[in-house]
C-alpha cells in the first residue's frame, strides 16, 4: 500500500539512512492558530462538518475561503475516521450558537436601552416606496447604510447534558464609531450574559492549571533513550510529528522542527539520568512560566500577550493540550524521580530493569514536552499554500550547520583534524538563517499590516463595503424567500411556494445596483469583489476570493430570476440556498474589519512582539544545539563582533524589510519601518531572555535520526515512521502489504509472546525466526532473481541480509523489531515503485484485501513481465550476477559468524537455480508465468501476515 496512508501521519520527505536527517528537504508541518469568526445569522453551529465557527479569515489564513472548498477545521474533533492525527480531540460540542442582530432602535425608530445612533439605511416604509421594497422593509426593518452592518451578538443555547461549557453570551467588540454595547444592551440581555458568567462550568480561556490530568490522550511522540552506563547517549526522535494545533491541518514551522528536536537532544545528552530528570524539568518550568498569569509588575509574561492575541476558538481548542502535556511531563518525571531517589537511598546503582522504567519515563517527559512546545502561540502558523506545507530545504540546511560542530568535535578527539574551511563556514551561517522561515513568521505576525498603515486602512474600506453589500443581499433574499414549508402532509418534502411579496426580488435587485452605483462615498463593492479575486491572489485580502465568487454568482441568479414573470419553486430553493452557502464565507468579515480598526501604534506593537518572540525563539535552539556554528558564523554577534543577540535579532528582521523578500512584495516607507524597528527592540528586550550559546556539542555523535522508530511503551511496541525502502525506488514507495498490517503484525507477535510467558528474551528470539523463515522461503528464493535489474545493481539483495542480520544480532526487543521491519520492507515486492502514492484507506480495512495493493503489485508484476518478455536474457544475467556478489558479500562481511554465512549462501544457491530456470522460457511465456509467480507469492504471503494480525 501507499506509504502515505498507514496510521502513522508523518509530514517529512526524509531519507531515513541518509547522513543526519530529520526532515530531509521534506515539508515542515506544523503551526499558530488562525484568527476565527463568529457563527452565522442564518446557519446554527453544531460543531459539524460542513462549517466550523474556528474558521479564520484574514492575514493569518488565506486560504480558509477557497472557492468550493468548506472551510478548514482548526482542530481534529477526533470524529473523522480518516484521521491520523495524533492530537488530542476535541469533545463535539453540545452548544449550538446562533447569531442574531441586536437592533439599535425598534420598528419605530426609538431607542432600545441606548443612545440614538444616526441612520444611514435606506428609506423608511412611509417613504416612497414600491409594494415590494416596503413589504421587505417591514420585514427585516429597515436595510443598513454605507455603515458596518448592526451590531451582531453570538447566544449559545444548551442543547445537552454534556455541554464543555455554560450557556453564555458574547457580544462582538463594537465598530469604530459605535457606542459602547453594554449601554446600547437591553436590560435582559445584560442579566442573562451576568447569569452565564456565574454559571459553574464556564471555562476561563485566560486561567491556566498544571495540577492534575486534564482528560487528553497521551501523545504519540516516543523518542527513544539510550543509556550507558548511567548516562544519557543518543535519543532517537525519528522522523514523526508532535500534534499539531490544526489538526490534520499541519502548517509551517517557524523555527526549524530539526532545531526544535536537536536543542532537546543536546540538552539532555551526557547527563546522568537524574540530571536529564533535572534537565527536562527545568526547561518545562521556563516554558510555562507564562501560565502563572501576570507580573509583579502587574504585566502579562510575554506569551500570555500571544496567547491573548489568539482568537477564542484557538484558544479553547489548545488549553486543554497546553494544561494536559504540561501536567504529563511533570508526572513522568515526577515516577522517574521516585526510582532514582529510591536508588540513591539504598545507596547502589539502578538496576537494568529501573534503568528502562526511568527511561520509559524520559521519553514519555521529552514526547509531551515537544507536544507542549508545538502548541505554544507562532510555534507553527498556518501554511500559505493551498497544497498545505511545501519542503523549505530543511534537511539540508541541518547537515550544513552540523558539519561544523561535527567537525569541531572530531577536533577534540583529535587535535590534527581539519578546521572547517571559509566555504563550510559560509554554508552553515546561511543554514542557521534559513531554518527560521521569516516568510512564515512575518505572515502571521501581520508584518504587511505594520509597515502599511494606509493600505491597512484601504483594506479596511473594501472590506466594510463587501460586507454591507453582501449583508444586504444575504437579509434581502432571506426575507424575500420564506423558508422552505412543508409541500404535503405527511411525505416529508418540502418546498419553496412563494415570495414574501410580488416584486421582492426586482426591488432588492435594484436597491444592490443602487448601493453599487459610482459614489465616492460609497465604493463599488462588487468591483472590489473582483479586484480581489483577479489582482490580489498572492495577498492576505485574497481570503475574499470565495466570497467574491459566490457573491457575484447569487447576485447574477438573483438579477435572472427578478426578470423572470414567476420564478419556479426550485430556482427560488437553489438562490436561498446559495445564499446560506454565502453566509458561511462571510462571517469572519466582521472580526476581521474590528481587528483593522486597531489603532496604527497597537499593531506594530503586536508584529513586533510576535516577530521578537519567533526570533528569540529561534536563536536559542540553534545556541543550544549548534554552538561551534553559531561562534563559527558569528550568528548572535553585533556589527562589532560581540555577542548580542538582540541586536542580530533586530538586523536579521531588518535585512529582511530592506533586502529580502519583504522588500519585493511590499511598499515600505522608511520611516514606518524605523518605528517598528523601535519597537522590535522594546520587544526583545522585555522577553528577558538572551540566548546562551552551550559549552559544547558532543551530542552530534548521535545526530543521525533513523526513518523508523520503535519504542516499547508499556510492554507494546510503539513504531513510528517508516523503515527504508529498497534502492531504486522512488520516495517510499507503495507497500503490496499494508504497513499497518506489517506493525500490527509485530505488535501481535510481541502480544503472543508475552501471553505465554515470555520475556524479552522469548521476543528477540521470536523475530529471529521469522526472519529466517522469510530468507528460506519462495519471497527470497524465487522472487529474488525477478526484481528490476536496476534494484539489483543498487544492491539489494545486500540490503536484505544487512537487515536479517541485525535482527540476528539484536540484543533487545526494541532492535530486534525495528531490523525485522527493516528486513520485511526490503524483501523482493514488498516495496515497489509502481502506481501512485494515495492511500487506499487500508488503515481501516477489516478484510485481508482491502490491506493488499492490488493495483501497485500488479502494475509491478505486469512491467516485471514485459521485461522478461522483451529482454530475458538480460534480466536474468543481472539477476545471475547479484547473486555471486551476495555469496562474496556474506563471506567477507559476516565471517565471524559462519552460520550466518551458510544461511545466506544457501538462500543465494537456491536463487540462482531459479535464475537457471528462466533462462528457458516457461510453456506459457514470461509474461504469464512473471505476473502470476509474483503476484500469487505476494498474495499467499499478504495473508499469512494478515492472519496474524486478527
Amino acid at each position: 500500500m501507499s506509504a502515505s496512508s498507514s496510521s502513522f501521519d508523518s509530514d517529512s520527505d526524509s531519507r531515513p539512512g541518509s547522513a543526519m536527517s530529520i526532515d530531509s528537504d521534506g515539508p515542515d508541518t506544523h503551526s499558530t492558530p488562525v484568527r476565527g469568526s463568529r457563527p452565522s445569522a442564518m446557519d446554527l453551529d453544531d460543531d459539524g462538518p460542513s462549517y466550523n465557527s474556528s474558521t479564520k479569515i484574514g492575514p493569518s489564513d488565506r486560504t480558509s475561503f477557497r472557492v468550493g472548498a468548506t472551510p478548514k477545521r482548526a482542530w481534529s474533533d477526533g470524529s473523522d475516521s480518516d484521521s491520523d492525527s495524533d492530537g488530542p480531540s476535541r469533545p463535539s460540542s453540545a452548544v449550538k450558537r446562533v447569531r442574531v442582530a441586536v437592533p439599535s432602535s425598534d420598528q419605530q425608530g426609538k431607542p432600545v436601552n441606548g443612545p440614538v445612533r444616526p441612520s444611514t439605511a435606506g428609506p423608511s416604509p412611509s417613504s416612497n416606496q414600491s409594494p415590494g421594497m416596503a413589504a421587505l422593509t417591514a420585514l427585516i426593518g429597515p436595510l443598513p447604510g454605507p455603515n458596518p452592518g448592526p451590531q451582531i451578538m453570538t447566544v449559545a443555547m444548551q442543547t445537552g447534558t454534556m455541554a464543555p461549557q455554560a450557556p453564555q453570551i458574547v457580544v462582538n467588540p463594537p465598530q469604530p464609531g459605535a457606542q459602547q454595547q453594554a449601554a446600547a444592551q437591553p436590560v435582559a440581555q445584560q442579566q442573562a450574559a451576568a447569569q452565564a458568567v456565574a454559571q459553574p462550568g464556564v471555562r476561563n480561556l485566560n486561567a491556566f492549571s498544571r495540577t492534575g490530568a486534564i482528560g487528553i490522550a497521551d501523545v504519540n511522540y516516543y523518542p527513544v533513550f539510550s543509556v550507558e552506563n548511567g548516562t544519557v547517549g543518543t535519543v532517537d526522535f525519528g522522523t514523526t510529528r508532535t500534534p499539531s494545533p490544526f489538526g490534520k491541518e499541519m502548517g509551517d514551522h517557524t523555527a526549524a522542527w530539526a532545531g526544535v528536536v536537536d536543542s532537546l537532544h543536546a540538552s539532555v545528552f551526557g547527563k546522568t539520568l537524574a540530571g536529564a530528570v533535572q534537565e527536562l524539568r527545568d526547561r518545562q518550568d521556563a516554558a510555562d512560566q507564562w501560565m502563572d498569569g501576570p507580573l509583579p509588575n502587574g504585566d502579562d509574561p510575554p506569551v500570555l500577550k500571544l496567547w491573548k492575541m489568539l482568537d477564542e476558538d484557538d484558544q479553547r481548542a489548545r488549553h486543554a493540550a497546553v494544561q494536559g502535556y504540561a501536567f504529563k511531563v511533570r508526572s513522568e518525571l515526577d515516577s522517574a524521580d521516585t526510582i532514582i531517589k529510591a536508588a540513591t537511598a539504598a545507596n547502589r546503582p539502578l538496576t537494568a530493569a529501573e534503568t528502562d522504567t526511568v527511561s520509559a519515563h524520559l521519553s514519555e517527559a521529552l514526547g509531551h514536552h515537544a507536544a507542549y512546545r508545538n502548541m505554544l502561540p507562532l510555534a507553527t502558523v498556518p501554511a500559505a499554500s493551498d497544497r498545505g506545507s511545501i519542503g523549505s530545504g530543511e534537511g539540508t540546511h541541518r547537515n550544513n550547520v552540523l558539519a561544523i560542530d561535527i567537525a569541531m568535535d572530531e577536533r577534540r578527539r583529535n587535535p590534527n583534524a581539519p578546521q572547517p574551511d571559509a566555504k563550510a563556514i559560509d554554508k552553515a551561517g546561511k543554514g542557521l538563517h534559513a531554518m527560521f522561515s521569516m516568510s512564515a513568521a512575518t505572515r502571521a505576525a501581520r508584518l504587511s499590516e505594520a509597515l502599511n498603515p494606509q493600505k491597512l486602512q484601504q483594506t479596511k474600506a473594501d472590506m466594510e463595503a463587501i460586507s454591507r453589500y453582501t449583508r444586504e443581499l444575504r437579509n434581502g433574499i432571506a426575507a424575500a424567500i420564506p423558508p422552505l414549508a412543508p409541500a404535503n402532509a405527511g411525505t416529508g418534502a418540502r418546498r419553496v411556494t412563494q415570495l414574501a411579496a410580488p416584486n421582492a426580488l426586482k426591488d432588492l435587485v435594484d436597491r444592490l445596483d443602487d448601493l453599487t452605483s459610482p459614489n465616492p462615498a460609497h465604493p463599488h463593492p462588487a468591483g472590489k469583489v473582483v479586484a480581489f479575486t483577479d489582482n490580489d491572489k498572492n495577498h492576505p485580502e485574497d481570503a475574499l476570493a470565495g466570497l467574491a465568487i459566490d457573491g457575484i454568482q447569487a447576485v447574477n441568479d438573483l438579477k435572472r430570476l427578478a426578470a423572470l414573470p414567476k420564478p419556479t419553486a426550485g430556482e427560488l430553493k437553489t438562490l436561498r440556498t446559495s445564499v446560506e452557502k454565502l453566509a458561511k464565507w462571510h462571517d469572519g468579515l466582521d472580526g476581521v474589519i474590528t481587528r483593522l480598526s486597531k489603532p496604527e501604534a497597537d499593531v506594530r506593537a503586536d508584529t513586533a512582539l510576535m516577530l521578537a518572540h519567533m526570533i528569540n525563539e529561534h536563536q536559542s535552539n540553534m545556541a543550544t544545539a549548534y554552538p561551534e556554528a553559531v561562534k563559527a558564523t558569528g550568528f548572535l554577534q553585533n556589527a562589532a563582533g560581540a555577542h548580542d543577540p538582540a541586536a542580530a535579532a533586530r538586523e536579521t528582521l531588518r535585512k529582511y524589510i530592506d533586502d529580502g523578500e519583504a522588500n519585493k512584495t511590499l511598499d515600505v516607507e522608511r520611516g514606518e519601518r524605523d518605528k517598528l524597528l523601535a519597537d522590535f527592540d522594546a520587544a526583545y528586550a522585555s522577553l528577558n531572555h538572551t540566548p546562551k550559546i552551550a559549552a559544547d556539542s558532543k551530542w552530534v555523535v548521535g545526530s543521525r535520526n533513523t526513518g523508523l522508530l520503535v519504542g516499547i511503551r508499556k510492554g507494546v511496541p510503539v513504531i513510528l515512521g517508516r523503515a527504508a525502502p529498497p534502492p531504486g525506488i522512488d520516495g517510499m514507495g507503495a507497500h503490496s502489504t499494508a504497513w499497518k498490517t506489517e506493525t500490527d503484525a509485530v505488535k501481535a507477535m510481541v502480544k503472543g509472546v508475552r501471553e505465554n510467558g515470555g520475556g524479552d528474551a522469548e521476543i528477540i528470539d521470536r523475530f529471529k525466526t521469522e526472519t529466517e523463515g522469510d530468507l528460506k522461503s519462495k519471497l527470497m528464493t524465487e522472487l529474488g532473481p525477478t526484481l528490476p535489474a536496476g534494484q539489483l545493481r543498487k544492491g539489494q539483495l545486500r540490503d536484505i541480509a544487512d537487515a536479517a542480520y541485525a535482527v540476528h544480532a539484536a540484543d533487545t526487543p526494541e532492535q530486534a523489531i525495528r531490523a525485522y521491519l527493516t528486513f520485511r520492507n526490503v524483501l523482493p515486492f514488498a516495496t515497489v515503485d509502481s502506481d501512485g502514492r494515495a492511500g487506499r484507506g487500508e488503515s481501516r480495512a477489516t478484510a485481508a484485501k482491502g490491506t493488499f495493493d492490488d493495483v501497485a503489485l500488479s502494475d509491478e508484476a505486469a512491467l516485471r513481465a514485459a521485461d522478461f518478455e522483451g529482454d530475458a536474457a538480460t534480466q536474468i544475467a543481472a539477476a545471475k550476477q547479484a547473486i555471486a556478489d551476495l555469496k562474496t558479500y556474506s563471506a567477507t562481511t559476516y565471517g565471524a559468524d559462519p552460520a550466518f554465512v551458510k544461511m545466506i549462501d544457501d538462500v543465494a544457491d537456491k536463487m540462482d537455480k531459479k535464475a537457471d530456470s528462466l533462462t528457458k522460457s516457461p510453456p506459457e511465456g514470461y509474461t504469464d508465468a512473471i505476473k502470476k509467480l509474483i503476484y500469487d507469492t505476494r498474495w499467499k504471503e499478504h495473508k499469512r501476515v494478515f492472519k496474524m494480525t486478527q
